[in-house]
């Protein structure tokens, strides 16, 4: 018998069912985000940006605000479970379960996250035939 990760991915798929912000080009007025201007913007600024811009169906602009967030602070729980769904929507899956892993160390009560606690490492391993 071979182990893998495909448990861990159909975790993720059932968990972000219906969560999952469609990617769609940059399009629209930029007030649908709210402004982050300033020297003193913050991770927490910056994610509330990307969360909206990832809601106006703006991925491309979602990530970089998201990106950026993480840059400041790169255990920002929201950052990262919203960034792990632009990234799921996106078929990019070995970088969303990583951010949502991450996101569950960093804040197992998460109640965003309803797989709260249930990281890869306290996973258990999926069996596939051989």
């Amino acid at each position: 018998m071979k182990t893998g990760g495909g448990g861990a991915l159909i975790v993720l798929v059932a968990m972000l069912a219906g969560c999952a912000v469609q990617p769609r080009p940059d399009t629209g007025p930029a007030s649908a985000a709210p402004a982050v201007r300033g020297p003193h913007v913050t991770a927490e600024d910056l994610a509330a940006r990307g969360r909206a811009q990832a809601e106006a169906g703006r991925a491309d602009a979602a990530l970089r605000d998201l990106n950026q967030a993480l840059t400041l602070e790169p255990l920002h729980a929201k950052a990262l479970y919203d960034r792990a769904l632009i990234y799921h929507t996106a078929g990019r899956s070995a970088e969303a379960l990583a951010d949502i892993d991450r996101a569950v160390l960093v804040d197992p009560h998460n109640t965003r996250v309803p797989m709260h606690g249930a990281s890869s490492r306290s996973r258990p391993k999926a069996t596939v035939p051989a």
